[in-house]
């Protein structure tokens, strides 16, 4: 019985571990830009959406000097 409060605790920390994306601010940072490109377009409408979410997250990292392509 002890072990069943376990159970909930775990499918939720698997989930978590599956489906969730990656944080994006700390893929700006790191300089994996193309991996946060991948993340915001899971999440995003089109391209062009994931664009603007990554200059956003660009500008507020200061790393505005990167090239995007279009």
């Amino acid at each position: 019985m002890l072990g069943a409060g376990a159970v909930p605790a775990i499918c939720l920390s698997l989930a978590v571990l599956l489906i969730m994306p990656e944080c994006l601010c700390w893929l700006v940072i790191q300089n994996h830009i193309q991996e946060a490109e991948q993340v915001l377009l899971k999440t995003s409408h089109d391209k062009a959406e994931a664009n603007d979410h990554l200059v956003e997250i660009m500008e507020a990292a200061g790393l505005m000097g990167s090239k995007l392509d279009a």
